[in-house]
């Protein structure tokens, strides 16, 4: 029956032409779940466990599986360690930030030359735990706009050192106001 199947090949005779039969079965009516075998084990046959048993991860061996599992865990692991660092680095930024946007809106200049309702509209530049170089842009309830630029260091990164104010300058209207370095706390 199988030398009929392979007759087709120019050398029916050729050793490189023949089958080697390690399992086989009949799927009677195409019921994957009643096979018949004829010859062999099919249970080391990869598709007899995948179609007839329904058995896809059971069938890889304990070594490839663990080695999924380390890579999986790994790869967990460095996602973990990547999303702690960028939490980490924005809370450090938020708190730069946070003490820049607080000291501006409470400043007595600014209150005085902006009046009530003032809140920050737009930010650019650089805020680290220990650097600030940026600038903040300004509105008031009315629509009126100041751009003020802000310079600070300061040695700890910690919520008790103190910030060193090294430039506050408002724009405002076409005029340049040096703001009180004094006034900024935190």
């Amino acid at each position: 029956f199988f030398k009929a199947l392979r007759q087709d090949s120019p050398d029916a005779n050729n050793d490189d032409d023949k089958w080697d039969v390690d399992a086989l079965l009949i799927l009677p009516n195409g019921d994957v779940g009643h096979p018949i075998v004829l010859q062999g084990d099919p249970f080391g046959v990869p598709h007899y466990e995948a179609l007839c048993l329904r058995r896809d991860a059971t069938s890889k061996d304990d070594t490839s599986r663990r080695r999924l599992y380390w890579a999986i865990g790994l790869s967990a692991t460095a996602a973990g360690l990547a999303a702690f660092i960028r939490l980490s680095k924005t809370m450090k930024l938020s708190q730069s930030y946070g003490f820049v946007s607080r000291s501006l809106v409470s400043h007595t200049e600014v209150a005085r030359v902006m009046g009530v309702g003032t809140n920050v509209q737009s930010s650019s530049g650089t805020f680290t735990a220990k650097f600030i170089s940026g600038r903040l842009r300004l509105v008031n309830s009315a629509g009126s706009v100041a751009d003020i630029d802000v310079t600070a260091t300061r040695e700890g990164a910690g919520r008790g050192s103190s910030w060193d104010i090294l430039r506050a300058r408002m724009h405002h209207g076409g005029l340049v106001y040096e703001l009180d370095k004094k006034q900024f706390q935190g």
